[in-house]
Formats: structure tokens, C-alpha cells, sequence
């Protein structure tokens, strides 16, 4: 679930973004109010669960849609973190090949109460890191940026990266008018970290080249710039 904090501050967690050490961290300060939503809701199903509605179907769904609502510019606080595309493509890699998940499906691309942000992956995964990243930019070309976009609608009032995760948190609840311990998230443990590779990933010069090309829009938006590929 998204979470509520005590201050009213709300964490969208973007799967693979550093976002199980945040919620850990977060219980740990004693700071989460309540859940909200699904683990991974993204902005509009946040949105939706913050109203009190539940989206089991298509036909409630829309329904519903009508009754959406838009959070004012200066009302509840929402943060998330990203981290860099290509680094994204390789974690979910190193995630789905461990021995307890084999390409785990997630939610269901065609039910719309199955929902998970992921579901679009299922059947893609491969134990050739570069046909993996092949089949994602082949079914949904500039994947990550779409993922990205989905939980970091303009109304989100501070996006962190990954790589400069405990930093970020610190700025994202100071922001947020939260109070935190400092020293206990610059030292704690790293959790959820996916169990190391047989062998190195190595990109493929032009699998690369085409997924820096398709994933522009998320390298310039959050500060990654355009790699060099």
C-alpha cells in the first residue's frame, strides 16, 4: 500500500526504487499512520483510496471516474523516489532470475482488478539479461518512463532517487514537516536486496543505444541527463 504518515505526509512506493527500505525505515521511526490502497498504487488509484473507493472493476471504475477528484496544489503532501532506467531494467532482472521468484507473474495485464504495475512484464522475462530488456522495449517501448510517470504525477511534491536514497528521505520528510531520526536512516540496513548474479550483467552496445533512446523522457526529467550509450 501507499502509506499515510503521521504528519499526513503519503509515500507512493514504485516497485524497485528503494521502496521496501523505505517502508521499513518509516515503521521503524514510528511515523506510518495507515495504509492506503495497494502496495503499489500509483497516483490515480491513490487518489481513489484516499477518496474511500475501490477499483474491483472495470464497470465500478468507471463509474466512478466522474467522482475522481484532483488534490489542490498545496493540499496532501506525496513524495516517491525513481532511480536511473537502465539501472531499473537491471534490478527487475536480478529480482525476477532469483530461485524464489523464476519471472513471477504479477497481477494480470487483461483484469482490470488484477491490477499491478508490472503486469505488462509477465511472459518477458529470459535468462539472457539482453533479451529480457529486447522484449520490454518490443511490447512497451519507454516502459520505465511510463512506470515513472504513472506514480509521479506533477502534483507530487518531491521525487528522490535511488541513488542518493537515505539523503533523499531526509529531505522528503523534512519537506513533508515530518519528524525523523537522521542518524537511524543514514545506518540502517539495506533490505530486500535481490541475491547476486552467477555472472555479471553486461548491456549489449545496441540493446543499450535503444533503450537510452526510448527511456529520454525519464533520464531528463529526473536528473539523469542523456547517457552516453
Amino acid at each position: 500500500m501507499a502509506l499515510r504518515l503521521k504528519g499526513g505526509s503519503i509515500f507512493l512506493h514504485v516497485p524497485k526504487t528503494g521502496g521496501n527500505w523505505v517502508r521499513h525505515v518509516l515503521r521503524k521511526m514510528n511515523l506510518v499512520h495507515s495504509e492506503v490502497g495497494e502496495k503499489h498504487s500509483d497516483f490515480g488509484r491513490t487518489l481513489l483510496a484516499l477518496a474511500g473507493r475501490s477499483t474491483p472493476s472495470l464497470m465500478r471504475y468507471v463509474l466512478q471516474m466522474p467522482k475522481r477528484v484532483t488534490l489542490p496544489p498545496d493540499s496532501t503532501y506525496m513524495f516517491a523516489f525513481v532511480r536511473h532506467p537502465l539501472d531499473w531494467y537491471e534490478s527487475w532482472f536480478k529480482y525476477q532470475s532469483q530461485d524464489t521468484r523464476r519471472w513471477t507473474k504479477f497481477g494480470d495485464e487483461g483484469r482490470f482488478s488484477a491490477w499491478h504495475p508490472n503486469s505488462v512484464l509477465n511472459e518477458l522475462g529470459s535468462s539472457d539479461f539482453n533479451v529480457f530488456v529486447e522484449n520490454v522495449l518490443s511490447r512497451r517501448p519507454g516502459y520505465v518512463s511510463e512506470l515513472y510517470f504513472s506514480f509521479c504525477s506533477p502534483e507530487i511534491r518531491f521525487v528522490g532517487r535511488h541513488e542518493s536514497l537515505r539523503k533523499d528521505l531526509c529531505e522528503a520528510l523534512k519537506t513533508g514537516n515530518e519528524k525523523y531520526d537522521e542518524d537511524l536512516i543514514m545506518n540502517e540496513s539495506a533490505v530486500g536486496v535481490s541475491a547476486p548474479l552467477s555472472s555479471p550483467l553486461v548491456w549489449d552496445p545496441r540493446v543499450r543505444q535503444r533503450a537510452v533512446r526510448l527511456e529520454y523522457a525519464a533520464l531528463v526529467r529526473y536528473g539523469y541527463g542523456k547517457t552516453p550509450a
